[in-house]
């Protein structure tokens, strides 16, 4: 039975499972078409973040953006919270095995 819906929107319904048809394409055709998929995925693999990287920074205090100015950092403070960053950025370039936990930040 087909649906007006699936009518609508070009498909073809048959025993309840909907069909998604492709044109016919030469085996030749199909080699190219399986690279470029190929290619595409291993893009889209090399530019996930599985390490959360861009995540390093979400602790960092901006004193600029701050709403109450009261508890205002001594220069002390300001230099080894510098300090650790820096040493944190340096572990997780060094190392492949360290990564940013999503649940701990």
């Amino acid at each position: 039975m087909v649906s007006s819906l699936t009518l609508l929107k070009n498909e073809i319904e048959l025993g309840g499972r909907r069909l998604i048809v492709k044109p016919a394409v030469t085996k030749d055709e199909a080699g190219v078409l399986r690279e470029k998929a190929k290619g595409e995925e291993l893009r889209k693999k090399s530019e996930e973040d599985k390490r959360n990287l861009k995540m390093a920074k979400e602790g960092l205090l901006n004193e600029d953006n701050w709403i109450n100015r009261e508890p205002a950092l001594t220069k002390s403070q300001l230099e080894l919270r510098q300090r650790l960053y820096a040493s944190k950025d340096k572990a997780l370039k060094g190392s492949t095995n360290l990564f940013i936990s999503k649940t701990r930040l």
